[in-house]
C-alpha cells in the first residue's frame, strides 16, 4: 500500500516500449504505478526496477486486455491495493503488417479486439475507480499513423482511428465529470513494439514478421524524416506533460504538419461545398470565372455588367502603357468606355497564378494577349499586345470582385 494521498497511474502495455517509458515518467514525477501487461514475467521485473529507481510503489500484473475477466480482475486489485486511480493510460496495442487484401478475418479480429475492444474493456472496468479521484486523467495511445497513414498498416491504422473515435465519444459522455481525456499520437520510436506484438500474437495466426516488400511499400508511401524518430523516453516525457496538463490531443514528435493540413483542408472543402460557402478550390474557380467574365463583357461592350466586376474603390494602373492610374470604378469606366466603345477588341487570359491570402482576399497574375482594331482616322489603327495582369481580389457578400489591377505589357505591336 502506498500513501493514500499519492496519485496512482494505471498503464496497460506497461512492461516495455512506450508504455514502460510512460510508467517511468510517472514514477519520476512521484506517482505510484500499476503496470498491466500480457508478459507476466517481464511486468514483474520492470515493476521492481521502477520501484527501486524512483522510490514509489509500483506493482505489476499480467493482464491480457482481450480477456474481460482479466481486465476486471486487474481493476479490482487496483482498488484493493491502491484505493484510487488518478491516471488511466490505455496504451496496449498490437501491430500487423500487410496489404489490406491479404489480411484474414482472424487477424482483423485479433488486432481490433486488443487495440479497440480491449481499450473499451479497460475503460469500462476502471471508470468507477477514476471517478473516485478529484481530478482524473484518461489517456489513449493512438499513433501518428492516425494523422498521416501509410501503406501496409491497414489493420493497425484502422484500430488507431477507432481508438480516436472511442476517446472522442467518451469526451462527450463524460463531459460533466472531472475526467480529462487525451489522445496521444507518437510517431516512430526505438522500442521492442514489433517484438512484443509478435509475442502476443496467437499461434493460430501464424508468424507476424515484417516482409521486406511490406516495409518498402510503407516507407515509399510515407517517407520518414529525422523528426519522425526518437526514443521512447523523450516521447513519454512530452506525452505525460501534455496529458497531465489536460490537453485533448498530444503529438509527441513527427513531421506531421503537412498531412494534417491537407486532411483538414479537404474536410473544409467538403463542408464548403455542402453549405455553399465556397472553399479554397471553389474560391479559385470563382476568381477564374470572374476574370473570364472580364474578357467577355469587355469585348462584347456590356458596360453595365463589366462595371459589376470591380469594387467601388478599385485601383486600375495602366501607367506603364502610356495611360494613367484610375482610383475608383467610376473614374476607370469614364476612361475605358469612350476609348473602346467603337473598337473591335479581343482579350485572352491564360495560365493564372492565383493565391488565396485569406478567406476573403486573393492575388493573381494572368498571362494576357489582346488585339484591338480602331475606326479609321484615329492615331492608332491596330494594336496587338502581350503581357500580364497583376491583380488583387476581395470576396464580398455577393462574390469575388477585382480590387486592383495593373497591366504590364511585355510587347506591343501597333499599326
Amino acid at each position: 500500500m502506498g500513501d493514500e494521498a499519492q496519485e496512482i497511474a494505471i498503464i496497460t502495455g506497461g512492461a516495455s516500449g512506450f508504455g514502460l517509458a510512460v510508467a517511468g515518467e510517472c514514477a519520476r514525477r512521484g506517482m505510484g504505478v500499476f503496470l498491466l501487461d500480457v508478459d507476466g514475467a517481464r511486468v514483474g521485473e520492470e515493476a521492481a526496477a521502477l520501484a527501486a529507481a524512483h522510490g514509489v510503489p509500483v506493482h505489476g500484473r499480467r493482464v491480457d486486455v482481450a480477456s474481460a475477466a482479466e481486465v476486471d480482475a486487474a481493476a479490482v486489485e487496483a482498488a484493493d491495493r491502491f484505493g484510487r486511480c488518478d491516471l488511466l493510460w490505455v496504451n496496449v496495442g498490437v501491430q500487423h503488417f500487410g496489404a489490406v487484401e491479404t489480411i484474414s478475418d482472424d487477424v482483423w479480429r485479433w488486432v481490433l479486439d486488443v487495440n479497440v475492444v480491449g481499450a473499451a474493456r479497460t475503460v469500462r472496468a476502471h471508470l468507477p475507480l477514476l471517478r473516485t479521484a478529484g481530478s482524473a486523467r484518461l489517456a489513449f495511445t493512438a499513433s501518428a499513423n492516425a494523422l498521416a497513414p501509410a501503406a501496409r498498416l491497414g489493420a493497425y491504422q484502422a484500430s488507431k482511428y477507432a481508438l480516436v473515435g472511442l476517446a472522442e465519444t467518451l469526451r462527450i459522455e463524460l463531459a460533466g465529470e472531472p475526467i480529462a481525456i487525451s489522445v496521444v499520437y507518437p510517431s516512430g520510436m526505438l522500442t521492442r513494439h514489433l517484438e512484443s506484438s509478435a509475442a502476443a500474437r496467437p499461434t493460430a495466426l501464424g508468424p507476424g514478421g515484417v516482409a521486406d516488400e511490406d516495409l518498402a511499400a510503407m516507407m515509399a508511401s510515407r517517407p520518414m524524416t529525422e523528426a519522425d524518430l526518437t526514443t521512447a523516453d523523450i516521447a513519454a516525457e512530452r506525452a505525460v506533460a501534455g496529458v497531465l496538463a489536460g490537453e485533448p490531443h498530444v503529438i509527441t514528435h513527427g513531421d506531421l504538419a503537412g498531412p494534417v493540413a491537407d486532411h483538414h483542408a479537404a474536410i473544409r472543402r467538403a463542408l464548403a461545398r455542402l453549405d455553399g460557402r465556397g472553399g479554397p478550390v471553389d474560391d479559385i474557380e470563382a476568381i477564374k470565372r470572374l476574370k473570364a467574365r472580364y474578357f467577355r463583357l469587355l469585348d462584347t461592350k456590356d458596360w453595365a455588367g463589366f462595371r459589376q466586376l470591380f469594387t467601388d474603390d478599385v485601383r486600375v494602373d495602366v501607367s506603364g502603357e502610356g495611360g494613367g492610374v484610375y482610383e475608383g470604378v467610376e473614374a476607370f469606366m469614364a476612361m475605358l468606355e469612350p476609348a473602346l466603345r467603337d473598337a473591335v477588341t479581343v482579350h485572352h487570359g491564360h495560365t493564372p497564378e492565383i493565391e488565396l491570402t485569406s478567406p476573403t482576399t486573393a492575388t493573381g497574375i494572368w498571362a494576357m494577349e489582346d488585339h484591338l482594331r480602331f475606326p479609321p482616322g484615329g492615331p492608332i489603327g491596330e494594336l496587338h499586345g502581350y503581357g500580364h495582369y497583376h491583380e488583387d481580389y476581395v470576396k464580398l457578400d455577393d462574390g469575388w470582385r477585382i480590387a486592383a489591377t495593373t497591366l504590364i505589357r511585355l510587347r506591343m505591336d501597333m499599326a
